[in-house]
């Protein structure tokens, strides 16, 4: 009775997002796009975890309402979008074992989900400012919990979602790590946080930087505690991979024509204080890069294990791979070295093969190339930062092809640098 109860809370939650998805389709799609992270850590419906099961049921009504075979010429991602379809369909066909509702989910999340994004930003591009808006508000609830969580050394929150079965892994990070407990705030892995944190202080920064008419909106100061909070919340995950990854997203607004001396001299003053301030934590940071033993938690030995399990099950199927989930089905559960699966490459080595391989490899150039041609090509250090954090660590309830959200936004807002306020009524209409 009980179990049905918690299975009860989980789909009324669906059907309210579902509504709303058919009440106000675009307003809805572009919130649950900005909390995909937490939504994808939730229990859904059926097989289906929250995040997927929406996706699917915002998938069907777009392409009931909006859909147009035209708009298919001008998507930029279209050629590896393709690839990584053929990839899925290929691999699930030949498997050992067929995962056709995993199949499903697959395409949408990774594929399908990114067209429709691309769609209704291209055609209206106010729904932006929904998106940042929901981006804004969720990092200082994230940011103001993980400082409560690291300060009493406790998850009050995740022992509630864990006590009603409203999260797919029961899990409560209570490590240690350089001193302090790992944060992982709402989301089910201390990784997730990192990587929730990393792309939003990118993003939220792009924004405070270059768009006055948001940050205007937005009001300067939440929006700077906002972007503080995300990179504060980075180093109290206790991740490595994160604070690599994190320092080559930086490097995205480092610009040598906007330095000044003055600057320059609070930076340098700035770190001498930081370095004097922190010497332990900082010194536990670094030895933690160049001895990876020195902590707990991966470590270069194990993460070679890996490879090498991966690269001995990707032989068994080399152009195809071995199946959707075959990677944490099998291979975990036989290994207990592959647990957790410390890289984006490993299940998808496993999983799909060197055609799943290659489809990673053809969106990440069309994505850099996207960036360089509507961006700014110093933003490739973020999608780097981002493909360096998610190739050293896995990132659960978050699919690698969404960080083209991000890039979409920061191109529009690049193209057109959107007013959001030209009158009262000014708002996106919603049908």
């Amino acid at each position: 009775i009980y179990d049905s109860f918690m299975n009860i809370i989980c789909v009324f939650i669906f059907l309210i997002i579902s509504l709303l998805l058919i009440v106000n389709f675009k307003c809805t799609f572009m919130v649950v796009s900005a909390c995909s992270m937490v939504l994808g850590c939730m229990n859904g419906v059926g097989p289906f975890g929250m995040y997927q099961a929406v996706s699917i049921a915002a998938f069907s009504i777009f392409m009931l309402r909006y859909f147009y075979w035209k708009d298919m010429r001008t998507y930029p991602l279209l050629f590896s979008s393709i690839l990584l379809i053929v990839s899925y369909v290929l691999s699930n066909h030949y498997a050992v074992y067929r995962h056709y509702g995993s199949l499903v989910s697959c395409i949408v999340v990774d594929v399908a989900s990114l067209f429709v994004f691309y769609q209704i930003i291209s055609k209206n591009s106010r729904y932006i400012f929904i998106y940042i808006r929901t981006c804004v508000i969720l990092s200082l609830v994230v940011g103001v919990y993980t400082l409560v969580e690291t300060i009493i050394s406790s998850n009050h929150y995740m022992f509630i979602v864990n006590s009603l079965e409203l999260y797919s892994q029961d899990i409560i990070v209570e490590d240690i790590r350089f001193g302090m407990k790992r944060a992982q705030a709402i989301f089910g892995m201390h990784t997730t946080l990192g990587g929730f944190s990393t792309m939003m202080a990118g993003l939220l920064l792009w924004v405070r930087l270059n768009c006055p008419l948001y940050v205007k909106k937005l009001g300067k100061k939440k929006l700077s505690i906002a972007i503080g909070l995300m990179i504060i919340a980075v180093f109290l995950t206790g991740t490595r991979s994160t604070i690599a990854g994190l320092a080559v997203v930086l490097m995205s607004f480092f610009s040598f024509k906007h330095v000044k001396m003055k600057y320059v001299f609070i930076a340098i003053v700035s770190v001498v204080i930081g370095f004097m301030a922190l010497d332990a934590y900082l010194d536990k940071i670094i030895l933690s890069f160049t001895d990876t033993e020195s902590v707990g938690g991966s470590n270069t030995d194990m993460r070679s294990i890996q490879f090498e399990l991966a690269a001995l099950f990707m032989m068994q199927s080399p152009f195809l791979g071995n199946g959707i989930s075959y990677t944490f089905e099998y291979v975990a559960d036989k290994y207990k070295e592959m647990c957790g699966a410390e890289s984006l490459w490993i299940p998808i080595m496993i999983d799909f093969g060197m055609l799943g391989i290659t489809a990673i490899i053809v969106f990440i150039i069309q994505v850099g190339y996207y960036i360089k041609k509507y961006c700014e090509i110093r933003l490739l250090f973020f999608l780097l930062g981002i493909l360096v954090f998610n190739s050293l660590s896995s990132i659960p309830a978050f699919s690698f092809t969404q960080l083209f959200y991000l890039f979409v936004i920061i191109a529009f807002l690049k193209k057109h640098q959107v007013s959001i306020c030209n009158s009262p009524s000014s708002s996106p209409s919603i049908k």
